[in-house]
């Protein structure tokens, strides 16, 4: 959803959608860095690839289980509590840096 708002944005760009927008990806932004990061989903994870149930899934959905672990680890799951809060407050800070910056670019 981030993605069809923000396209319409960088294609559109009208006063309206990046009204709207700013604030919307503000959520998803916080939403994603928050889901990135969570533990208890990432365990239901580790349990489903750990579960005797998971060698009778299709390569499919191993596939998805297997790709979720990888993000969540290359997203800095298992750091400590304080890196993780490091972390989080650096990509916010990123997000906001990039949005500010296509704002200006497509303002220009």
């Amino acid at each position: 959803m981030s993605s069809l708002i923000k396209n319409r944005n960088d294609v559109v760009g009208t006063a309206e959608i990046k009204s709207a927008y700013t604030p919307v990806a503000a959520l998803f932004t916080s939403f994603w860095l928050e889901m990135s990061l969570d533990e208890a989903l990432y365990n239901l994870y580790l349990k489903l690839k750990d579960s005797p149930e998971f060698t009778t899934y299709d390569e499919s959905q191993k596939t998805v289980i297997d790709n979720a672990l990888i993000d969540f680890k290359s997203k800095g799951i298992d750091l400590p509590a304080e890196k993780k809060m490091q972390l989080t407050v650096l990509k916010a800070d990123l997000k906001k840096l990039v949005h500010h910056r296509n704002l200006w670019v497509t303002c220009s």
